[in-house]
């Protein structure tokens, strides 16, 4: 049976109550990982089923597209060529996946993932008649 998370608290040394935000970012966690904990079997934890102040990290993807026609006139009238480069994830920025969620694991808290793919480019030619 799945057990439900508890919020756990505990004092830092400043005297506040645990926060969700990591303070040493270095250590790779998302968010604090100390501020849950498993409760006991056969007991409810004390937190709320969604805990709205934690979240996942941010996305940030663009999308960029470039057309230029020329006139083939020339050959035919009402004839042209199109090129096309498209460019996804653009800016290449890396999307990290949702922290592991399993509470009391060595890795709770830590992102191991990306959620999207490298910058992909592509280039096509159409040519209209």
């Amino acid at each position: 049976m799945a057990k439900a998370l508890e919020l756990q608290v505990g004092l830092r040394r400043d005297g506040s109550a645990k926060d969700w935000v990591n303070d040493n970012s270095s250590v790779g966690y998302f968010s604090n990982p100390d501020a849950l904990t498993a409760p006991d079997d056969h007991t409810m934890g004390n937190s709320a089923r969604t805990i709205s102040s934690v979240r996942t990290p941010g996305t940030r993807n663009v999308t960029m597209s470039l057309f230029k026609e020329f006139s083939l006139a020339r050959l035919r009238e009402g004839t042209r060529l199109e090129y096309r480069l498209e460019a996804f994830n653009a800016f290449n920025h890396p999307q990290f996946d949702v922290p592991d969620t399993a509470v009391g694991s060595d890795t709770f808290g830590k992102i191991f993932n990306t959620a999207n793919r490298s910058r992909e480019l592509q280039m096509a030619l159409k040519f209209y008649w």
